[in-house]
């Protein structure tokens, strides 16, 4: 893919106040320690433990349970859990896509979208979207899966050009195959169909994807 990489967008700052971290600062100020804290919430020390180290989840539940006890909001811990969560996906969908931008420089997508294989776009994060939702994929790293990327056996490479151009070209047959009924398969049934094969295969219009 010559130029379509687009410019990168510019990471927001990902923060938010962890609700552990809450729960830390609320015993603090009122000088309760984790054992206490655990005996009036009627819960393990360990499970506090791993709550206020932002290991577990903070269900609704335990919002009720810190409304009782600390008396701050249950809605509070619930929006906090809630925005942390969020955000925490986003930047891990961000990362996701910084591993992805790799594999798709080396995809040829303008000769991909020319024929209408995928929308035509200079977008680089649009461009990443749209080669996932083409192979049907939810990271494109999981190309190189031998589930995926296996064809007649042999194995093909998200590290090779070559080999993503190939898979670009198996994906758009299967898609295109999709739908179409065809007779039970027999042994013989493809030999009289090799010399209109050989034709196919050596037409003037099909142009092969340009690897770089």
């Amino acid at each position: 893919m010559s130029n379509n990489g687009g410019t990168a967008d510019e990471k927001p700052h990902i923060y938010c106040l962890p609700p552990g971290a809450a729960i830390r600062e609320q015993l603090k100020e009122k000088g309760m320690s984790q054992k206490e804290f655990a005996l009036r919430m009627d819960m393990s020390q360990k499970h506090i433990s791993r709550l206020i180290n932002g290991d577990v989840l903070l269900t609704h539940e335990t919002a009720l349970r810190l409304e009782t006890v600390l008396g701050v909001p249950a809605q509070f811990w619930n929006n906090l859990e809630s925005v942390c969560s969020e955000k925490l996906i986003r930047a891990e969908a961000e990362n996701a896509l910084e591993e992805d931008a790799e594999i798709a420089m080396k995809l040829p997508y303008s000769e991909m979208a020319e024929p209408g294989w995928a929308e035509k776009t200079e977008n680089r994060k649009e461009i990443i979207i749209n080669l996932r939702k083409y192979f049907g994929v939810v990271k494109l790293s999981l190309l190189g899966e031998k589930m995926i990327s296996g064809i007649i056996g042999r194995n093909l490479s998200v590290s090779s050009g070559k080999d993503l151009a190939a898979m670009a070209w198996i994906r758009q047959c299967s898609l295109k195959a999709n739908g179409i009924r065809v007779p039970k398969f027999t042994p013989a049934a493809p030999e009289g169909c090799l010399y209109r094969i050989r034709q196919l295969t050596a037409g003037k219009d099909q142009k092969p994807f340009t690897v770089k």
